[in-house]
């Protein structure tokens, strides 16, 4: 299979995708095989899943592995993980960050000698929300415009104006 290894005519084997391969070499109408096996080989890991999670919450990251000769594999469970600040924990094996505390962390993951990172942000965590309208209006003209204010209420007692950082939208009133 030429996808997986050629070879010249000096008998020299060169390694394409992963797997099993049978190189057989003829002379004076006689022949003789050999099977060989291509190994892939990791190139890099990468980190996903995110990068904030709040406080007394998890975030589940997940490695992918990024082969040469093979497709990409997701390799989360054989992955070790550590974390550079006491803001948020991570599973040695799981990915699994814990928010701790408001701030951030950087998270490194190791596979097979390859090293990532992700920086981590830890944020307030959010009991409720809170909306209102400019002069609690609970109505307004077609075509005009009404500002909202949205407000998080955190745990602690502290609260957060979000309103630009809310992601809103819009359905039918029922």
């Amino acid at each position: 299979d030429a996808t997986k290894a050629t070879v010249s005519a000096a008998g020299v084997v060169t390694g394409g995708n992963a797997g099993s391969v049978t190189i057989t070499a003829t002379y004076s109408q006689k022949s003789i095989s050999v099977t060989l096996n291509v190994k892939k080989v990791l190139q890099s890991i990468a980190l996903s899943g995110g990068t904030s999670v709040a406080a007394g919450s998890t975030l589940q990251l997940v490695t992918t592995a990024t082969y040469l000769g093979a497709a990409n594999e997701i390799v989360t469970t054989s992955t070790t993980y550590s974390s550079d600040s006491s803001k948020a924990t991570v599973g040695a094996s799981s990915g699994l960050v814990s928010g701790v505390a408001e701030g951030s962390a950087t998270i490194t993951a190791t596979h097979q000698g390859k090293t990532t990172t992700v920086a981590i942000t830890v944020t307030k965590a959010v009991n409720s929300l809170t909306m209102t309208t400019a002069g609690n209006a609970t109505e307004f003209d077609s075509g005009a415009t009404l500002q909202l204010t949205t407000t998080a209420n955190n745990v602690g007692g502290s609260t957060d104006n979000v309103t630009t950082s809310a992601v809103y939208t819009t359905s039918d009133a029922t």
